[in-house]
């Protein structure tokens, strides 16, 4: 799972071409394809909130081999694996980052001109600037805490040295 990791962060804003491509952001380019003799693809889906995931095949391959072992008896469950992969489709990254969001994909996520790439770990978002915005308008009146979610996330995962509020019980302090 190592070569699998990413970090990929930030938002760029762009707008399709006339046929339907858009800037994969540099920044983004080298990180996901820092081989280039890997195949510069990207598998797009379906993802949350009115937006398309872009997986690397790497990232992709390893979220496919988890939905491999869920339990495929919950029609729940069945129908979220279901929505996920028939969308999905392999999108090949030309030699100028451009990238095609299928037609079906845009109109799921009502991309017309402009497009927002998001960076979100191990994958992008592709996002409708005016639907993004509105996802994080209701974030705000469903009155998310961003400060106390972001707090409890960052000191949590805090190494327990660097971590001030927490002693691994090793002190130099003589008594």
């Amino acid at each position: 799972m190592a070569d699998l990791l990413l970090n990929l962060y930030g938002t760029y804003t762009f707008n399709r071409d006339e046929k339907g491509r858009i800037q994969t952001p540099a920044f983004f380019y080298e990180m996901m394809f820092p081989n280039r003799s890997d195949k510069t693809n990207l598998v797009m889906t379906k993802g949350p909130d009115g937006c398309v995931y872009a997986f690397t095949l790497k990232s992709w391959n390893y979220y496919v081999d988890q939905l491999r072992n869920l339990e495929m008896s919950d029609s729940e469950r069945l129908a979220l694996i279901r929505g996920v992969l028939s969308p999905a489709g392999n999108c090949k990254v030309d030699s100028q980052r451009r990238v095609r969001v299928p037609d079906d994909l845009a109109e799921y996520a009502q991309i017309k001109k402009e497009v927002e790439i998001v960076g979100f770990i191990d994958r992008l978002e592709i996002w409708s600037p005016e639907i993004r915005k509105l996802y994080l308008k209701e974030l705000k009146e469903e009155q998310f805490d961003y400060d106390s979610s972001c707090k409890s996330l960052f000191i949590g995962m805090m190494p327990r040295s660097a971590n001030p509020v927490e002693s691994d019980g090793d002190t130099d302090q003589e008594d």
